[in-house]
């Protein structure tokens, strides 16, 4: 704080601000009080501008999982100031590297339609404004769920063995006898 003195009647006062944190935005006034009395200033308002904070990420299920052919959106959000004007998606590969999908849209919301097995990965979305870019999102795991696939009947002499990949794992297997 500076103080000016300029007689006995006037003083000046500045105030330096540091606003640095998106919770310091708001209304502000100054308030001058002496012994005849006080008075202050109209409301100043600030906007503290900030890149967008570290996005939560949450998908149309509760437990983020879709079967083979259906559909499932993922959800970026996040706080900024101002408002994020894209956001990224990236997929973790099988070397646990987080790879770009380009083709995928830039808004907040990250639609799978025709769900395949393939698909089944970890997620994770970033936002960016004219600040700048934020923090990447904790990654998603997707889990698509199908049905038995591969069915195969061996038969040893004595011994009958199904086996079958599926996601959940198999309940039940069975087998029908049919003589043509």
């Amino acid at each position: 704080m500076e103080n000016y003195h300029q007689s006995d009647l006037l003083l000046m006062l500045n105030m330096h601000l540091v606003l640095s944190q998106p919770e310091d935005h708001g209304s502000y006034t100054c308030t001058a009080t002496n012994i005849v009395g006080s008075g202050t200033s109209e409301p100043l308002n600030i906007k503290v501008k900030y890149m967008p904070r570290k996005p939560t990420l949450s998908s149309s299920t509760w437990d983020n999982t879709v079967k083979v052919g259906g559909s499932i959106t993922l959800t970026c959000a996040t706080d900024a100031n101002p408002p994020p004007s894209r956001y990224s998606w990236y997929r973790y590969n099988e070397n646990k590297q987080a790879v770009p999908q380009t083709d995928l849209n830039t808004t907040n919301q990250l639609i799978l339609k025709n769900v395949q097995r393939t698909d089944e990965a970890q997620y994770m979305c970033n936002a960016t404004n004219s600040i700048g870019t934020g923090e990447n999102s904790t990654p998603l795991n997707l889990r698509v769920r199908y049905g038995p696939s591969n069915v195969v009947l061996s038969m040893d002499t004595e011994v009958k063995k199904v086996s079958s990949s599926a996601s959940p794992a198999l309940l039940r297997a069975s087998h029908l006898h049919s003589s043509s």
